[in-house]
C-alpha cells in the first residue's frame, strides 16, 4: 500500500511514500501502487493533485487532478449560457422564472467537482456577474445578476435578489458572463 501525504489546510501534497511515516505529518490517504509509480518516475508531480474532501462527509477524502491553467483568447472571453430545457452533468443552471420574476442558480455538478469547486478560493471568494441582454444582441444591456459563488457552492442552490422582476419576465432575453471554461445554462420555466 502507499500513501499521499497532504496539507490540510489546502490540500495540497506534501508527498508520496508507500510506508507510514510522522516527518511527512499525520494527514494521508491511501493510493494504489500504480498512482504512486506515476508519482515516483515523473509522470505526475505533486502539484498537479490536490486531497479534497466529500462535502457531505468531511472524513472521505479522495485525490483529484487539479484543472490546467488556459490561455484565454481576448475574443472568446465572453459566453453565452446555452438555453436548454433539459441539465447537463457538471454545470451551473440559471433558472428563470417568467411567472414570478425570478432567478435560481443551482449546480449539476457531482461530489467530487462540488468538492473540488468548493476548497477553491478563486470561486469560494468569487461573485459571478452574468449580464442579461436583448436576444443575442450585447449592445442591449437589460439587467446584471449576482452570484455568489459561496452561498451556492455550500448549498448548492442561490436565488438571484435585487434583479429587475419586469426583465425576468421576459423570454426574448440571453445572459452572459466572463467565460472561465464553465458551463452555464440558461433555463426558462
Amino acid at each position: 500500500m502507499s500513501y499521499v501525504y497532504y496539507n490540510d489546510t489546502d490540500g495540497s501534497l506534501v508527498c508520496v511514500s508507500n510506508e507510514i511515516d510522522d516527518g511527512f505529518g499525520t494527514n494521508y490517504i491511501e493510493c494504489d501502487e500504480e498512482t504512486h509509480n506515476k508519482f515516483s518516475n515523473g509522470t505526475y508531480f505533486l502539484h498537479d493533485f490536490v486531497v479534497i474532501a466529500n462535502p457531505n462527509n468531511p472524513l472521505v477524502k479522495k485525490l483529484l487532478k487539479r484543472d490546467e491553467h488556459k490561455e484565454i483568447d481576448i475574443d472568446s472571453s465572453v459566453q453565452t449560457a446555452r438555453k436548454l430545457q433539459t441539465t447537463v452533468e457538471n454545470a451551473f443552471v440559471i433558472t428563470q422564472d417568467v411567472k414570478q420574476g425570478t432567478w435560481t442558480v443551482t449546480t449539476t455538478f457531482d461530489e467530487i467537482y462540488l468538492s473540488y469547486y468548493s476548497q477553491l478560493d478563486s470561486y469560494k471568494e468569487m461573485v459571478k456577474e452574468v449580464y442579461v441582454i436583448k436576444n443575442n444582441n450585447t449592445n442591449i444591456l437589460l439587467d446584471t445578476l449576482l452570484i455568489d459563488f459561496n452561498q451556492l457552492l455550500s448549498k448548492n442552490v442561490f436565488k438571484i435578489k435585487g434583479n429587475n422582476k419586469t426583465v425576468a419576465k421576459q423570454e426574448d432575453i440571453s445572459l452572459i458572463c466572463y467565460n472561465t471554461g464553465d458551463e452555464f445554462i440558461h433555463m426558462v420555466k
